[in-house]
């Protein structure tokens, strides 16, 4: 087992060592640092998403019993981690994704899909809920704040392209016109993109798209395919 390797590992190497130090020294991101580094704190959020931490003391306790973890993270406290993350700009972040992910596009992706499906991208959001005290400008409900991470997902590839965060109150559809952007490229969404106006821009564009009609939705039927049956079922 001792030489085996993790995906955490794995990760490792992947990680834009050059492009990370550059931008750390440009934003003077480890200014009167001594111990924490942007590199650290990176490989500790990694370890906190492949673990599925759900707080501060459960990532902070996991570090300090993976004694081999610690080699890429150190030990922290969870107020040191609350404050970096608090402190330093999520673009550094940014720009080390948007880097993985070109890595991954250039050799053709985590999974192997059937490319007969074409270029599929799926286009979501999930709403995380917060503390309107300690956070007043992430408005969603009456007694409740939110942040929303939109997420472009390339199915191809197996690994999401683009990411933006807003507040809760903005709506999925707002934001359709910066992810939904490449003709040839079939987009599935849910009732929540529902805007005709930007569906027929998508058919002058040559951009595909999937979505579902709303009960209410009013149309009318241009054209029929048939479809061949088989014996156990039915096929396009």
């Amino acid at each position: 087992m001792s030489n085996c390797s993790t995906i955490f590992d794995t990760m490792q190497e992947m990680l834009p060592l050059k492009l990370l130090a550059e931008l750390v020294k440009e934003t003077g991101a480890e200014d009167y640092t001594k111990k924490f580094t942007v590199l650290r704190q990176l490989n500790v959020m990694m370890y906190a998403h492949l673990k599925e931490k759900s707080s501060l003391g459960a990532i902070t306790s996991g570090l300090k019993a993976e004694k081999k973890l610690q080699e890429y993270t150190d030990t922290i406290s969870g107020s040191q981690l609350s404050r970096a993350n608090r402190e330093r700009s999520p673009e550094l972040f940014r720009a080390v994704f948007e880097a993985m992910f070109n890595k991954v596009s250039q050799h053709g992706g985590l999974r192997k899909i059937p490319l007969s499906y074409g270029y599929l991208k799926v286009l979501d959001s999930t709403a995380v809920q917060l503390c309107l005290k300690l956070f007043p400008w992430a408005k969603y409900r009456d007694k409740t704040g939110a942040v929303k991470i939109h997420t472009l997902y390339d199915v191809i590839l197996g690994c999401p392209e683009k990411i933006l965060l807003t507040d809760g109150l903005t709506h999925d559809k707002k934001k359709m016109s910066e992810f939904v952007t490449e003709p040839g490229v079939t987009y599935l969404f849910d009732r929540a993109y529902l805007d005709h106006k930007e569906y027929d821009k998508y058919c002058d564009d040559g951009i595909f798209f999937v979505s579902r009609l709303k009960k209410n939705a009013v149309f009318e039927v241009k054209k029929v395919n048939p479809v061949k049956r088989r014996k156990r079922g039915f096929i396009g």
